[in-house]
């Protein structure tokens, strides 16, 4: 991995700042706060973000939490926080950009721009794009502990780098020069390049994508071509339908010219005819006909006023025959009948009569039965008091009985109340029926010509007739008529023309109506009519059809030969990468039974690539380096036979132990691909000799490797004089 290009967007200080590096040895140089730290920390961002390791809990949760150092490099101005980090391997540029404020990271092909960031896989700890590791073999733990080293920083990292290098130590394949030369790893890299047949981003899955593809394709081309015959069919039968619009315009065009001939003549005779009539105002005869009702209204009224009073005499002649009647049958009722009826009605109720009869009869059986004379004596007495008024009273009741008989009634009170009605029509006057119906029919037979406002309204209808040169109702009445038929035909006229004028409807026929045999009917023509609008009702249709079509075919539908020769190059392809990654599998397998024995040999080549940058960082002063499992670094101090640890050397000592540490523990973690190397101000407690070799040694390391040397001390730049290297002012 060689960085060609930093663009930062916005980056703690940096705004809009751009940088261009080369491969070997870069100085990045400048003063203090000149921001070399954040362009150090702007390059470890870009290569894997700010995400924290994932719990197994916050895996589970899908949650998603931040280091620290995302807050800490918010740009100053608070605008975007955003930029891209452009980079070459093995012959490809790349182009990565991440905005750190929506934690959005884009992996390009910086040539042709396609978007490259699923073909990249997950990193299960924070869930990042592997990008780093693929092509530098990077992870974030192996590059903060090794390659990137920053202030005060150059001691070998502890805690996550150890137990990852442990793993290194422990199970990776054997060194590039030991047997079995890392094959493992390539062969499983290479597996893992061609992928499978699901992961997209992978040759395999790239070739299987591309057979489904082309599948689709194949199957957009049948349709295409049978879309393109239905197409052709369509234009065929548009044309046939174009053809029968333009007959049946031309149809129904000669028809409508016909019935224009035809409604010329008639309105011609039409025309003529009106001019015939002379006209009459509309408005008196309606003032006319408003005299007429004026007429009528008084006759009816005078009528019904004459028909009202005939009926009043009518009813007065029945009334009067029913009185007569009335009194017929009330004639046996006399003045002083009602007075007889009552003095026969108090008669015939002798109340005490009755209980002296009865209390002498029961005085007569009680002496009777107790054999006392005396007591039967006054008894008899007593019942013969009682008995004659009895007698009397039932004599008053028979002669009231047939008084009341002969009057009608069922009672006094009855009796009374006819009286009362006897002495009631006695005193109303007599009238003559007989007369009165007389008088009655005289008055329906009469005209009600005498009648004041009957002569008025006939004066003023006859005053009207007069004024307009009639003298009988009869002779308006022709006039009236006359002007209906004027009307009328004005009308048909008019409905004939539809808003034409004749002038127009006779421009149209120079030399006058056509002569014809016989004028199309209304139904012809809007059958003719109703066939062109079918017509291009079907060519509309069809055209619309064949639009769609020719949309749904697209400028250039796809070749169905062309795309059948993609598909079966395309499947070769499949197969042969899925028979390249069986064979890759199965170079694996068979390597994987030796792996046990190649491990134990690879701790030594660290210690051995150890023993090659020891003496070339620290002026060969220190040339045996150790470095355990927990990565503590001891060092063999000339005059001791003792190892001795590396912090208890001095300070520039120290720092070139670790650094030589450092690079021989990136080789190895990183299987020695070309990651970058950074160093921030890591030679700044040097000495001037220990410096020069320092700086000869990362120039050699340079030409397999790019270095980003952070600095702001002069004679580091001096002492680069003669050492091809890049500067970048910062």
């Amino acid at each position: 991995m060689i960085i060609r290009r930093l663009d930062i967007e916005g980056f703690g200080r940096f705004r809009d700042r751009d940088l261009e590096l080369a491969p070997g040895l870069n100085l990045l140089f400048g003063p203090n706060e000149a921001g070399k730290s954040t362009l150090h920390a702007f390059l470890d961002a870009m290569l894997f973000g700010f995400r924290q390791t994932h719990t197994a809990q916050g895996r589970q949760r899908r949650t998603r939490a931040y280091t620290a150092e995302r807050e800490r490099h918010r740009p100053w101005d608070g605008g975007p926080y955003a930029g891209s980090l452009t980079y070459a391997h093995e012959g490809r540029t790349y182009q990565v950009r991440r905005d750190f404020a929506q934690d959005e990271l884009t992996v390009r092909d910086a040539l042709t721009g396609r978007d490259l960031t699923a073909t990249f896989g997950l990193d299960p700890a924070t869930g990042e794009r592997d990008f780093a590791r693929r092509h530098g073999g990077m992870t974030p733990v192996v590059f903060r502990g090794t390659l990137s080293v920053g202030q005060g920083t150059a001691a070998v990292g502890e805690g996550a780098l150890a137990a990852e290098i442990r793993g290194i130590l422990t199970q990776a394949e054997a060194p590039a020069d030991g047997p079995g030369a890392g094959a493992l790893e390539t062969l499983r890299t290479a597996a893992e390049h061609i992928g499978t047949p699901r992961r997209l981003g992978t040759p395999l899955g790239q070739a299987n994508s591309r057979v489904s593809d082309l599948e689709a394709r194949r199957e957009i081309a049948l349709s295409a071509l049978q879309r393109t015959r239905e197409l052709e069919d369509l234009e065929q039968r548009l044309e046939a339908a174009q053809a029968a619009a333009t007959a049946a315009k031309s149809e129904r065009d000669r028809l409508e010219r016909a019935r224009a001939g035809a409604r010329l003549a008639e309105a011609l005779a039409l025309q003529t005819e009106i001019d015939a009539l002379p006209p009459f105002p509309t408005t008196r005869l309606d003032e006319l006909g408003s005299r007429q009702r004026a007429v009528q209204e008084a006759e009816r009224a005078a009528a019904a006023a004459a028909r009202q009073e005939a009926a009043d005499l009518r009813q007065r002649a029945a009334e009067a025959t029913t009185r007569r009647r009335r009194l017929l049958e009330l004639g046996a009722i006399a003045d002083d009948t009602v007075a007889r009826a009552q003095r026969l009605e108090a008669a015939a109720q002798p109340g005490a009569a009755r209980v002296l009869a009865l209390a002498g009869l029961l005085g007569l059986v009680a002496g009777i039965l107790a054999h006392a004379l005396w007591l039967a004596a006054a008894g008899a007495v007593a019942a013969a008091a009682g008995i004659w008024p009895l007698l009397a009273a039932r004599r008053a009741a028979l002669a009231l009985s047939r008084l009341l008989a002969s009057a009608g009634a069922d009672g006094v009170r009855t009796l009374a109340s006819l009286d009362d009605e006897r002495r009631v029509l006695r005193a109303q006057p007599d009238a003559d029926p007989d007369a009165l119906l007389r008088e009655a029919a005289q008055l329906e037979a009469a005209v009600p010509a005498g009648v004041p406002a009957v002569a008025q309204a006939r004066t003023d209808l006859a005053a009207y007739l007069a004024a307009h040169g009639v003298a009988s109702p009869e002779a308006f009445a022709a006039r009236v008529e006359a002007a209906d038929r004027r009307q009328h035909l004005q009308a048909r006229l008019d409905g004939l023309l539809s808003g034409t004028s004749l002038e127009e409807l006779a421009a149209r026929f120079p030399g006058g109506p056509p002569a014809a045999d016989r004028p199309p009917a209304e139904r012809e023509v809007e059958e003719a009519h109703t066939a062109w609008l079918n017509a291009m009702a079907a060519a509309t249709r069809l055209t619309e059809q064949a639009a769609a079509l020719r949309q749904q075919l697209g400028p250039a539908p796809p070749s169905l030969g062309a795309v059948e020769a993609d598909l079966r190059g395309a499947l070769a392809e499949r197969r042969r990468l899925e028979v390249r990654r069986q064979a890759l599998d199965l170079a694996a397998a068979t390597i994987e039974a030796e792996r046990q024995a190649v491990q134990r040999e690879f701790a030594p080549v660290l210690h051995r690539r150890l023993g090659e940058l020891a003496p070339a960082l620290t002026a060969a002063r220190y040339a045996e380096i150790h470095v355990d499992e927990d990565l503590n670094v001891t060092v063999r101090v000339p005059g001791r036979s003792d190892l001795v640890p590396a912090a208890m050397l001095s300070r520039g000592a120290a720092d070139q132990i670790h650094l030589a540490a450092r690079l021989a523990l990136a080789e190895v973690a990183t299987g020695g691909a070309e990651a970058p190397l950074l160093l921030d101000e890591s030679l700044a407690h040097y000495d001037d000799d220990r410096l020069a070799a320092a700086l000869a040694c990362l120039g050699e390391l340079a030409t397999s490797r790019q270095i980003l040397l952070f600095s702001c001390h002069n004679r580091v730049a001096a002492g680069l004089r003669d050492i091809p290297h890049h500067l970048v002012a910062v």
